[in-house]
């Protein structure tokens, strides 16, 4: 009698509990409660811990807690230069730490609510900024928008930057890619505790702009994170060749000089002793890789020979050699165009197209020039003509050639986003009527006021498009959907006996007027293809 009483009150006490994290916004997870904010878009679960590490050690899963955690402020932004926050403050916050491994879950309408049985397909997001700077701790990566639209789960992470997060300690055989393997921590608690939040663990896609695409392309290829994960989505992913461990050891020998850690019998204690603005500081101070394409990337994934073993292009035709996940991959039309205008503030005329370019070699730098720059609008001024080199060279003819692979093996979409911007910006060369790196990125997050726009009209169309797209291959690895137009094809498909039909399918998003076109920048992207993409075929010989 006696235990049937203290089962009665236990099960009135654990409903009482539950309605009560239901009506509070609380939701369980394996390290404790977590308390986040509701609206009427859905709900936010911010900054909550998912890993622990001392400085330049692999993380762990994150301390448990007791009683109810606030889930209602973003967590701190990894430790990283000021300078990049100075620039792009909307993809930053106040407060910045080493101890910074938080995500966000952001939930449509009553999900995980007590009676609302549904279970939602999640997308885990990786922000870009070069492996060095941003967090998802800020507005720009806000999903909640984008979790209501396209009723999925948006999952948004912190990982370590730049040196904290990439650095390769010498005598230290595991160090090094620390944030890479932060995410995928990260994507272990989503495996783990997603559910809570009232999301489906086996229908996550893992997508990402830029480095965050990048990193995407590696864990697709890395076993230990392939199965956490079911899709990809690949935002302007610059598909560089990563540096060897040869290359990682100059840079770390490059940093430790700079910060007088050369000398020391244990550089790895001398490193963690110097205070962490220096640090970030002392990265930017380094000498520029003998590969120019390299001096975004100073620090980033590289080839560990752990779990990192080879690059993009290394047995690029090896059977299975990027797995069987559907991938939707995509660049902007002008993704180099921003960065070019950064790197060359003024005017370049023709005659300097040869110097620009001097460390390919000369066969590389005649072809080009004829391809691009036989006959500028502008002779005084090239800078467009670069970009284009630029993007095709990094972006557009590196993920054509991707796919052309991938598509032997795996469902593969590709689009180009080509919708110019509205901006005051009146410089006979810049953004403003054109699309550059990730300008795709608000439209698919639902944030209008990052187009930088006086007005733009069509911001709602297109962005209701893309989350059409985006959300219907979230849910059902096809970005189709009937009645959507116009009908997304696949890159190309593949037929008996693995033969891949013609295609190269691409839809180019703009409005009005989204189209399917095929053979995208077809002369240029032969050429690229015969050159390759590695470093010793572009580089100086």
């Amino acid at each position: 009698m006696l235990q049937t009483v203290r089962a009665v009150i236990v099960g009135i006490l654990a409903v009482t509990t539950f309605a009560f994290v239901s009506s509070e916004h609380v939701r369980f997870t394996r390290n404790g409660l977590v308390k986040g904010v509701s609206t009427a878009e859905g709900q936010s679960y911010l900054g909550i811990p998912y890993g622990k590490a001392e400085r330049f050690s692999h993380s762990v899963p994150a301390d448990s807690w007791n009683g109810t955690r606030s889930a209602e402020q973003y967590g701190a932004q990894c430790a990283q230069p000021p300078v990049f926050c100075s620039t792009a403050p909307h993809s930053c916050n106040t407060e910045m730490s080493e101890d910074c491994l938080t995500l966000n879950v952001y939930t449509p309408p009553g999900a995980g609510f007590r009676g609302h049985r549904r279970k939602y397909a999640v997308l885990v997001w990786i922000h870009g900024g070069y492996y060095q700077a941003y967090t998802a701790g800020s507005p720009y990566y806000d999903g909640l928008a984008l979790a209501s639209a396209a009723r999925v789960i948006v999952v948004t992470m912190n990982y370590r930057l730049g040196p904290f997060g990439f650095l390769k300690i010498p005598g230290v055989e595991t160090s090094g890619n620390y944030g890479f393997y932060d995410q995928r921590l990260a994507l272990k608690w989503v495996r783990d505790n997603i559910k809570y939040f009232g999301g489906y663990s086996r229908r996550v896609t893992l997508g990402g702009e830029s480095a965050g695409a990048h990193a995407a392309m590696f864990h697709m290829m890395t076993p230990g994170s392939k199965p956490l994960f079911n899709r990809a989505v690949m935002m302007s992913l610059p598909a560089i060749e990563v540096p060897t461990s040869v290359v990682a050891d100059k840079t770390a020998s490059d940093l430790l000089k700079n910060l007088n850690c050369d000398t020391s019998a244990d550089k790895l204690i001398c490193l963690r002793e110097i205070t962490a603005n220096d640090l970030a500081l002392q990265s930017l101070l380094l000498p520029n890789p003998e590969n120019f394409l390299h001096r975004s990337f100073r620090f980033g994934v590289y080839i560990d020979n752990l779990e990192i073993t080879e690059g993009f292009y290394d047995n690029v035709d090896r059977e299975n050699r990027f797995g069987d996940k559907p991938v939707m991959m995509g660049f902007s039309a002008y993704d180099t165009l921003r960065s070019t205008l950064a790197m060359f503030p003024n005017p370049i005329p023709l005659p300097y197209y040869p110097a620009i370019f001097g460390q390919w070699r000369p066969s590389i730098v005649q072809k080009t020039q004829e391809l691009y720059v036989s006959s500028p609008s502008d002779p005084s001024d090239i800078r467009l003509q670069i970009s284009e080199v630029l993007t095709d060279a990094i972006y557009a003819c590196p993920a054509r050639f991707l796919a052309d692979r991938m598509v032997k093996e795996k469902p593969v979409w590709m689009y180009v986003f080509n919708h110019p911007n509205v901006q005051t910006d009146t410089t006979p060369v810049s953004c403003d009527d054109r699309a550059c790196h990730v300008d795709d990125f608000p439209y698919l997050f639902r944030h209008p006021n990052d187009v930088d726009p006086i007005e733009n009209p069509n911001f709602d169309r297109l962005s209701d498009l893309m989350v059409k797209f985006f959300g219907n291959f979230v849910k059902a690895a096809n970005p189709y959907s009937r009645g959507t137009s116009p009908r997304w094809k696949m890159f190309a498909r593949r037929g008996y006996a693995g033969l891949v039909s013609p295609g190269r399918h691409i839809l180019e998003l703009t409005y009005p007027g989204p189209q399917i076109i095929q053979e995208y920048r077809k002369e240029r992207c032969d050429y690229w293809d015969t050159v390759g993409y590695k470093k010793e075929t572009t580089g100086s010989s």
